[in-house]
């Protein structure tokens, strides 16, 4: 698979968007060499499993001009990294505990001249800042990803999450104090890697 298979689902890109969207591939598998951040397995479909995958909120929503977006457990950079390049106006900060992976991360934004991008090592919970949105990729389970992280949320305004994850989870979905809303992927992308997949919109 390559760049087609962003084409294939989002043919109005910007060109300046899509050009920064080709380089992930070379960049990431630069960084793999090193520290195997990504299975060899799993990085044979990268473009589905992480690009695409990171980009499948599009359908559904769009970060809006001005908002600050913080992903937690951002490993390498998704979804933060294909999201930051396809919403230039919106500020993300892409935060982890473990430094090698968020330098890589932090080198792909810099290389990519990625200004609306800043990393941020540390265990969230002792962050002290207030963000609009809040993402993660399957960093853990539905309530303990909200117990660690919910303090972020910017109480004065309509804040929420946007949660990457598959499977059967709605054992999880009672145990947070919020609303959810769960847009199953395979309805918009017909790959198999999406037939379990879903994204999960938390808000108060």
């Amino acid at each position: 698979m390559s760049i087609a298979l962003i084409e294939k689902y989002f043919p109005e890109a910007d060109g300046a968007v899509m050009d920064k969207i080709s380089q992930l591939e070379n960049l990431y598998a630069g960084w793999n060499a090193q520290i195997n951040l990504i299975s060899r397995n799993d990085f044979e479909h990268f473009w589905e499993r992480h690009v695409l995958y990171s980009l499948a909120i599009i359908p559904y929503f769009s970060f809006p001009e001005g908002a600050r977006v913080i992903d937690v457990g951002t490993g390498g950079g998704f979804p933060g990294i294909p999201l930051s390049i396809w919403f230039p106006k919106t500020e993300f900060v892409l935060n982890d505990s473990i430094a090698k992976k968020l330098k890589v991360a932090t080198d792909v934004a810099k290389k990519l001249g990625l200004q609306n991008v800043k990393t941020h090592w540390s265990n969230s919970k002792d962050i002290k800042e207030r963000f609009d949105y809040i993402t993660g990729r399957a960093v853990k389970s539905i309530p303990e990803f909200y117990g660690f992280t919910n303090h972020l949320l910017n109480r004065e305004k309509h804040a929420s999450y946007w949660y990457w994850k598959g499977g059967d989870f709605d054992n999880e979905l009672i145990n947070v104090p919020l609303h959810a809303s769960v847009y199953e992927l395979n309805k918009k992308f017909e790959e198999p890697f999406f037939e379990t997949k879903k994204i999960i919109h938390l808000y108060r």
